[in-house]
């Protein structure tokens, strides 16, 4: 199964729903889950000190 295949459930918080109506998003994330679980990731390190220096304070 597929994210492409599944349906949400009644229960999908309103912030989830953003996935379930995109295509190219839920694309993009089955992508990187595919790639998370084949273990083809780079760890970028901790990255909570850019916190608020694009969009200023969170």
């Amino acid at each position: 199964m597929t994210l492409g295949d599944m349906t949400p459930p009644d229960s999908t918080p309103e912030r989830e729903l953003l996935v379930w109506e995109h295509q190219q998003l839920k694309e993009s994330l089955a992508r990187g889950l595919a790639q998370s679980a084949a273990g083809e990731t780079v760890d970028l390190g901790d990255f909570t000190q850019c916190v608020g220096v694009v969009n200023g304070p969170a």
